[in-house]
């Protein structure tokens, strides 16, 4: 694609298509990077229960303790991304740890990022392939990877 803009939209079904347009029209607002927030307090989440939403927010917290960063949800796939900005994190993550990839770069280059409250409903794209220990564990590795990684 030529696009100035990458919209990155969960395949699950469970995110809401007005998220699109929404996501569209802030990026026009000169972000670098926009964020659907399954977290925020007016957030309605189905999926994620009591341990993945601990995950989420404790590598969240991690992400922003060592990157100086205020996001509530780094793991998101539904975004938003410039293409200048997309080229300037050198991105290479190609699983379940991508979208942590572009929070914690976006964080560490500076770029200007914003979250937008969204819902995440009941997944209809069939059962979750996410394994917790597998996940959990490539969240790390990818943690430990950007706290040394100097683009």
């Amino acid at each position: 694609t030529k696009s100035d803009n990458i919209i990155i939209f969960g395949p699950d079904g469970n995110h809401e298509v007005e998220e699109i347009k929404i996501l569209d029209n802030k990026i026009k607002q000169g972000y670098d990077q926009v964020i659907i927030n399954r977290f925020g307090k007016e957030s309605i989440n189905l999926d994620a229960g009591i341990i993945d939403g601990f995950g989420n927010k404790m590598f969240t917290k991690l992400a922003n303790l060592f990157f100086k960063g205020n996001l509530a949800d780094t793991l998101n796939e539904s975004r938003v991304i410039t293409r200048a900005a997309f080229n300037e994190l050198k991105f290479d993550a190609m699983q379940l740890d991508s979208t942590y990839q572009m929070s914690i770069r976006g964080l560490k280059k500076k770029q200007k990022m914003i979250e937008m409250v969204g819902n995440e409903g009941r997944r209809i794209g069939g059962e979750r392939k996410m394994k917790r220990i597998q996940t959990g564990s490539r969240l790390f590795k990818r943690l430990i990877i950007e706290i040394f990684h100097n683009p």
